[in-house]
């Protein structure tokens, strides 16, 4: 728990940078669920950054690392947000 608090500390005081590394390292973790977390991270922080084709990637990859609902549903939310955003083009 500890180390996942790290990145959350680095959202709280709005870092994303920091907090991207910090997970992009904690993804390399043999650990399938601290994976599956920091890949999760990584999407919600590419979603903040307005890259919804990085977050649906790394929400995959989180998704296919070790399944939580949670992912499922926020995976449908990109999907549906992604769309959105085409037909207004």
């Amino acid at each position: 728990r500890p180390q996942n608090d790290v990145g959350q500390k680095l959202m709280n005081d709005n870092d994303t940078g920091k907090a991207a590394q910090f997970w992009s390292e904690m993804a390399k973790s043999p650990n399938k669920k601290i994976r599956s977390k920091a890949e999760y991270n990584l999407a919600l922080i590419n979603e903040l950054n307005g890259d919804i084709d990085k977050a649906i990637e790394y929400g995959l990859k989180s998704f296919y690392t070790y399944y939580r609902f949670q992912t499922e549903t926020y995976l449908k939310k990109l999907q549906a947000r992604k769309s959105a955003l085409q037909n207004k083009h």
